[in-house]
């Protein structure tokens, strides 16, 4: 049983190979990986910039880099939002360090 002080949303999803398209109650995505529920819902909620910390990534011969690789490129092509990871990765991401002068200005 959850307290008065819990709020509870219900945000639905629906995999559609292909597509990203964001609703202000429910998203549609290529995938039902969960980087594809959250960034939708970062893109349905005005997010103009999202920060991707400990997204280290698959090493180049396992098939699940290119899944997320080309998750990420969709996203990107359907949204207007930047992704920026502020630790390493081995995706196809501009990076940032948190330690940069010019982060607060990214």
């Amino acid at each position: 049983r959850l307290a008065k002080t819990h709020q509870i949303y219900d945000f639905g999803m629906k995999v559609e190979a292909e597509t990203f398209k964001f609703e202000e109650n429910w998203v549609v995505t290529p995938s039902s990986l969960v980087i594809a529920y959250v960034l939708a819902i970062c893109a349905s909620g005005g997010a103009r910039r999202v920060y991707l910390a400990g997204f280290d990534g698959y090493s180049g011969d396992d098939p699940r880099k290119a899944e997320v690789d080309g998750l990420l490129g969709r996203f990107l092509d359907a949204s207007d939002i930047e992704l920026l990871a502020v630790t390493p990765t081995r995706y196809s991401l501009p990076s940032i360090s948190v330690y940069a002068d010019s982060y607060t200005d990214v």
